[in-house]
């Protein structure tokens, strides 16, 4: 049998021949305490929230795909503007067939046949990660180079 009073807590132990009364403390939880538990409840759900910002907010996400620029491109650049590629990978080390398109206008920019800087084959499929382009040359990831050749 349990009897609660204000801030005690009265037990009776019936297992022993003879019951006994225990009486024990009960903590009450008092405004301070309730102010303190929301208070950190908050600032975790504040760490939590930041996190996620930071996690997911911060992504590079392209802008809207113009008319007339083909869904099969990629948007590569950085908040102060970028273009859309489309490069065919290399088959048997030829050349990539490539097509970028100003993320501005939806115009094209670049088009023609590429290979690596320094090499004589074109980019394969793991190789066309973009990351920029300058008027003549396609800049992929891991220092790779498109340069154009000529016909």
């Amino acid at each position: 049998m349990v009897i609660l009073g204000q801030s005690l807590l009265l037990v009776i132990c019936k297992k022993e021949r003879t019951p006994k009364l225990h009486l024990m403390q009960v903590k009450t939880i008092t405004e301070k305490d309730r102010k303190l538990t929301m208070t950190a409840f908050r600032v975790l759900l504040l760490f939590i929230i930041s996190i996620s910002v930071l996690l997911f907010g911060c992504r590079q996400h392209g802008p809207t795909r113009l008319a007339g620029v083909p869904v099969a491109t990629v948007w590569a650049g950085g908040a102060d503007g970028g273009a859309f590629f489309n490069c065919a990978p290399s088959q048997n080390g030829g050349p990539n067939l490539c097509t970028v398109y100003s993320d501005s206008t939806g115009a094209i920019y670049m088009s023609g046949k590429f290979i690596l800087q320094g090499q004589a084959r074109g980019a394969r499929s793991d190789e066309l990660k973009y990351a920029s382009a300058d008027g003549k040359r396609i800049y992929l990831e891991h220092n790779l180079v498109l340069s154009p050749i000529s016909d």
